[in-house]
């Protein structure tokens, strides 16, 4: 055990563990594993990007708004 360890990142940890879970899938595998991951990343990235109830409610109010701010659609 070195006295100057360095310290493991988060990345570094969650990549090592990927390594784990990957090391011995075959090339079909792997790429099934590598779509489930971007299918699930956009899914999660889909249901973060959703707008919520109240932003669907005020959407007129806010582009009305932007559109103050900006001078357009002012005559």
């Amino acid at each position: 055990m070195s006295l100057f360890r360095r310290r493991v990142t988060d990345a570094e940890w969650r990549f090592q563990t990927v390594l784990d879970i990957v090391r011995d899938f075959d090339k079909a595998s792997f790429k099934r594993f590598m779509d489930g991951i971007e299918d699930a990343y956009a899914g999660w990235d889909k249901v973060l990007r959703a707008p919520t109830k109240d932003e669907k409610e005020n959407k007129d109010i806010n582009d009305t708004e932007d559109l103050l701010e900006t001078g357009k659609g002012v005559r």
